[in-house]
């Protein structure tokens, strides 16, 4: 008898913390693989779009780009690792901007966007996304997770490699094209060997 109710003691001890754990879950719109994130605003059009920093699981980026439809987007919040922006589809609100281009963290090739970041600072305050900026349609990858009431998003036209690289661009670590010398087994220094020297000639004299 004592060891049952001890055992429905630690049971009911528990409860609390699987709780606030479920609840964080759901919160930061991530899974078990996920170690962390941010309040999150509503997103009442129910059109949320995971965009991730390419690079920010380790080494070896393994994510590809996220297509969006054109339309005005901000964002919800964001989780870790990798770093992902939720972004969210909303519309457009007069007296905020409507398209915002600029930013930093994007590749050279990639077009940089912002969008609002008006986040809740606790999980209890009540946020919403009700407005945003226009996103021309394309992939994405994101280059931060924002400062200033701003985040920045990168656009592709066409999809990029899953480290950020426009399409069409060697990507870091791709081995340069072999030279027709390597090809053929004909070693490089045949090639640029010097020539000999001219046969000197023994100089005449007149009479």
């Amino acid at each position: 008898m004592r060891g049952t109710t001890k055992t429905r003691i630690a049971r009911r001890a528990a409860v609390p913390a699987l709780l606030a754990a479920s609840c964080a879950l759901v919160v930061s719109g991530g899974d078990a693989a996920q170690a962390g994130g941010t309040p999150t605003a509503t997103c009442p059009s129910g059109t949320r779009l995971n965009v991730v920093v390419p690079g920010s699981d380790g080494p070896y980026p393994g994510h590809p780009p996220t297509h969006i439809d054109a339309g005005f987007y901000g964002l919800a919040g964001y989780f870790w690792p990798p770093t992902t922006l939720l972004v969210c589809r909303t519309e457009f609100k007069p007296g905020h901007p409507v398209v915002r281009p600029g930013g930093t963290g994007c590749h050279q090739g990639a077009v940089p966007f912002q969008i609002p970041a008006e986040l809740p600072k606790t999980y209890s305050d009540p946020a919403t996304v009700d407005w945003g900026t226009f996103l021309p349609g394309g992939w994405y990858f994101a280059a931060n997770t924002g400062s200033g009431g701003w985040a920045t998003v990168c656009w592709y036209a066409r999809q990029p490699a899953n480290d950020g690289t426009p399409a069409g661009l060697p990507t870091p670590g791709t081995p340069a094209a072999a030279s027709p010398a390597a090809a053929t087994g004909s070693p490089a220094s045949v090639a640029s060997a010097p020539a000999p020297p001219a046969t000197p000639t023994t100089p005449t004299t007149s009479t």
